[in-house]
């Protein structure tokens, strides 16, 4: 499975600050939009989220530039998976996966993008709520990753193409690296009218 392929296709924000600042704002909010409020709970050599060469404090002062209520900062993936790496705290209702452990491997990396183990991975879901898409979507499908066994098999999964991919197996949608034969595939993990389900769909 191209693990990348997964993570592209579900809309990740490109984690290049270069590429970001050129659209950013050029001053500071009144009330900027804070991660990490307590501050950043990582050690202080920490190589960043994303392994890219960016750290935990040069991704807060970039959303500083932003208001707390706008789009990328209330509505962005980003700010979640940043603040499980800087400054993870447990959710009063935590995302659970894979209780019986990384049966693949506590140090299998399944996806390159994200450079983080599958132990790294069960500690990060902790830091999401139950009922969030970043548990329900992406840590569910680090579930299925990490302990295989542990994922449900749905009799009614989602499916999507029900007719057929119309467009080629091979076709790749938003230039995400997965070919609607994959994204196919993918789906088949959650449940029909879940909300995983639903976010593939779209």
């Amino acid at each position: 499975m191209q693990n990348y392929s997964r993570r592209a296709a579900f809309g990740a924000l490109d984690m290049n600050l270069l590429d970001w600042t050129a659209a950013q704002p050029t001053n500071k909010p009144d009330d900027p939009c804070t991660l990490c409020p307590n501050g950043i709970t990582v050690a202080d050599n920490y190589d960043g989220p994303y392994n890219n060469g960016y750290t935990c404090s040069d991704y807060l002062d970039y959303y500083a530039y932003y208001d707390a209520e706008s789009d990328i900062c209330t509505g962005g993936r980003g700010v979640s998976d940043i603040e499980s790496h800087c400054c993870p705290t447990v959710a009063n209702n935590p995302c659970i996966i894979c209780p019986d452990g990384a049966t693949a491997g506590e140090e299998i990396v399944p996806s390159v993008y994200e450079m983080r183990t599958c132990k790294d991975l069960i500690e990060a879901a902790l830091t999401f709520d139950a009922e969030s898409e970043m548990c329900l979507v992406h840590a569910k499908f680090d579930e299925y990753e990490c302990c295989p066994s542990s994922t449900t098999e749905f009799v009614d999964y989602c499916n999507i193409c029900p007719n057929g991919i119309t467009a080629g197996d091979d076709f790749v949608p938003w230039s995400s690296f997965s070919t609607c034969k994959d994204l196919v595939q993918y789906a088949k993990v959650y449940e029909n009218g879940s909300v995983g389900c639903n976010h593939y769909k779209g």
